[in-house]
């Protein structure tokens, strides 16, 4: 595999990340009443099996664990979900892309921040962003993303959970890079 196929892997997975953190965020501030009853029907079912978005899991009240799968024209992925409850979340996934290709993604939502790292087993790459500056991104950002959309439901299976902090401890072995200086944007 080239170099240029590994960057153009990178960059999909990146944006498929991107795209569904920043519809969490976006999600959060403005909640209709549907996702209310997805948010109150995940939350109250232990164990069940639901259809739910990453958003309506990240935004609930009470500390869940959720495993979900995806299965997509850009590939498939599996994973799992945590919230605090507060506010903190966490996404690990594993993902394969329609070419065969793998890797690991993680992100940590907390203090206003995002941290989002990719792994391929040979090279890691961390990115950190700002929750507003992902919501800039996102009202000007083209829905023509290739991998599932971030509001698309997935089946999940949740169950309540014993928050464990270091979950959402950033990890120090990662250098993560902010791609706004990488393109010279003003902050």
């Amino acid at each position: 595999m080239t170099k240029r196929n590994i960057f153009i892997i990178i960059g999909v997975v990146l944006l498929l990340i991107l795209s569904a953190i920043a519809f969490v965020y976006i999600n959060q501030s403005s909640s209709s009443n549907n996702e209310a009853q997805t948010k109150e029907d995940t939350t109250k079912s232990s164990k069940a099996s639901k259809k739910a978005s990453f958003s309506t899991i990240a935004e609930g009240k009470d500390p869940q664990e959720c495993t979900f799968e995806y299965t997509g024209k850009s590939g498939e992925g599996n994973g799992k979900m945590y919230n605090n409850g507060e506010g903190n979340a966490r996404m690990e996934m594993n993902l394969t892309t329609s070419k065969g290709n793998t890797g690991t993604s993680n992100q940590i939502i907390k203090e206003e921040k995002v941290y989002s790292w990719f792994d391929t087993g040979s090279h890691t790459i961390g990115m950190v962003m700002d929750v507003k500056k992902i919501e800039e991104n996102q009202q000007t950002t083209s829905e023509s993303t290739t991998g599932p959309a971030p509001n698309e439901s997935f089946s999940v299976t949740c169950k309540d959970w014993t928050v464990d902090d270091t979950k959402f401890e950033v990890p120090a072995s990662v250098n993560f890079i902010d791609p706004q200086s990488m393109t010279g944007a003003t902050q």
